[in-house]
């Protein structure tokens, strides 16, 4: 898209939403009539939100992953998506998904046949395991949650989907298959632990 199409999203971020805090949950305080009034009389047609999809979703398939207050977060985007379209605004959700579960978090008590590539802190310890994208049930889940959670978000204005960065997502996020020149990639290159991959 060329930027200086009048219909290509320009984006903004307000500087006062706390990417690592909750955003959804704190978005109407933020994105107020005002501040969305601002934004747009200064060229913007669209902001940004981190989603997480386990803040927001329902799951049957793995009801563990569940987090209170996903209905209130919910409404507070459809709230928000609607005050947005009032000024011209859209709303998209940033997502790097799908996000690795903590180690000794209690789903891995019940579904180890889900469990993918480990992740390892700075210290050496496991922290995180990705969900293996594999498996039957990983893929029904994803389906399920994120249909169901997109489909309550009626008018979004997209998603912005990121699936390898700084935090482990799948099972290949962080794992180099061939060493680069780049003086890092080839210090990162390990065997993968799953033996699914």
């Amino acid at each position: 898209m060329n930027w200086r199409d009048k219909d290509s999203p320009r984006i903004w971020r307000a500087p006062e939403s706390d990417f690592y805090g909750d955003e959804p949950l704190h978005a109407l305080e933020v994105y107020t009539e005002d501040k969305l009034r601002k934004i747009a009389e200064h060229g913007f047609n669209a902001v940004w939100l981190r989603g997480k999809l386990y803040d927001l979703m329902k799951s049957s398939v793995f009801p563990e992953l569940n987090r209170p207050h996903a209905r209130q977060r919910i409404q507070n985007l459809r709230s928000l998506i609607r005050r947005a379209r009032r000024n011209g605004i859209e709303v998209y959700l940033f997502f790097n998904e799908p996000l690795a579960v903590a180690a000794d978090h209690p789903l891995w008590a019940g579904h180890a046949e889900v469990r993918g590539e480990p992740h390892r802190d700075f210290i050496g310890d496991v922290n995180v395991f990705s969900l293996c994208t594999s498996t039957s049930q990983v893929k029904r889940f994803f389906q399920e949650v994120v249909s169901d959670t997109l489909g309550e978000l009626v008018g979004l204005g997209g998603v912005i989907l990121i699936t390898a960065s700084e935090f482990h997502t799948h099972c290949w996020s962080h794992y180099a298959r061939f060493g680069l020149s780049d003086g890092i990639t080839g210090k990162n290159t390990t065997a993968m632990q799953c033996p699914r991959c």
